[in-house]
């Protein structure tokens, strides 16, 4: 990224020089954080969240919190409204009345109002949590921008592609 900085036209403000270079930061996971994901995925805990969180300072992503016998409410309830996280939370889901499921989620919650610069270190530091093989496998990845939209409903239908976002019912044209 550094690169990208130097390579620009000495005519271009340099603030936005400034904009491109730090828009390159990629952080990197923590021993701790590493350590406590993999601690994670390794145990069958339901109704478990890690949060984490980008410092781009340090070039860090760590642990900003754990959360054992908790819900998709308190998940919420927990988060900054402006600042992006990465949260892994283990549920259960129920799919009817006799059916229930459990789900692994990676969710990338990345507000909509959040710094350009940061978004962008965010969104390219997502990568790591590809380097985990179960997480590859078996979690469901879903992007979420709003703090309301933390509830076990939204999640369940986020994570059963039920979005709500269909377009228009198509109206039958009779000749």
């Amino acid at each position: 990224a550094e690169e990208i900085g130097e390579t620009l036209p000495e005519t271009m403000p340099t603030k936005k020089r400034l904009w491109v270079r730090m828009a390159g930061v990629l952080c990197r996971l923590t021993e701790e954080a590493t350590s406590e994901i993999q601690s994670f995925l390794s145990s069958e805990v339901l109704e478990k969240a890690i949060i984490l969180k980008c410092l781009k300072a340090k070039g860090t992503v760590e642990v900003d919190e754990v959360l054992e016998n908790t819900t998709a409410e308190e998940i919420g309830e927990t988060l900054p409204e402006t600042m992006p996280r990465y949260i892994l939370f283990r549920t259960v889901f129920s799919v009817d009345a006799a059916q229930k499921v459990t789900a692994l989620l990676m969710i990338n919650f990345n507000p909509l109002d959040t710094q350009p610069d940061f978004k962008m270190t965010h969104i390219k530091s997502l990568a790591n949590f590809q380097s985990f093989q179960t997480i590859q496998r078996a979690a469901k990845n879903l992007e979420i921008n709003d703090v309301n939209d933390f509830t076990g409903r939204r999640l369940q239908d986020l994570s059963l592609g039920l979005t709500g976002d269909a377009g228009a019912a198509l109206k039958p044209k009779f000749t």
